[in-house]
């Protein structure tokens, strides 16, 4: 699926089923199935590093590990990598695509704990991500 930024950026996104839910899906390929974050299990929202996207192969080994153990993954591509839009990508960017991922999983996850999870460059946009929603006083 899509999400798409303020400033007109669509950022592609996969949302990964816990395990025990893929069963209880009529489709494992289903393409929407973001009303299932709000079932009371964790998130992780992943931001990768600087090289590949969200479908490298050391990234999809992380993905079916935190499947198994019932964790929904939530992971996307900045702008400019993967199939997100080819725009120039800057710190504020990363961080605004971030912030747009977590207010679309935020609005989906109910009372489901959200935690983020970030790789390289994604620790730090995490860390930035983080900083904001803490001055905006967000409850995270």
């Amino acid at each position: 699926s899509y999400v798409r930024t303020i400033d007109g950026v669509t950022i592609g996104v996969w949302h990964i089923l816990p395990s025990k839910l893929l069963s209880n899906t009529t489709s494992e390929t289903q393409t929407d199935s973001s009303e299932l974050l709000g079932n009371g299990e964790p998130i992780f929202v992943y931001m990768h590093g600087n090289s590949g996207n969200r479908g490298t192969s050391h990234r999809l080994e992380l993905y079916r590990l935190l499947q198994r153990n019932d964790f929904h993954i939530v992971t996307f591509d900045y702008r400019s990598y993967g199939d997100s839009s080819p725009v120039e990508p800057s710190e504020t960017g990363l961080v605004n695509d971030s912030r747009h991922v977590y207010d679309w999983v935020k609005l989906k996850a109910g009372h489901s704990p959200i935690f983020f999870w970030g790789h390289s460059l994604g620790s730090g946009v995490a860390s930035h991500l983080l900083d904001i929603l803490e001055e905006d006083k967000e409850e995270i």
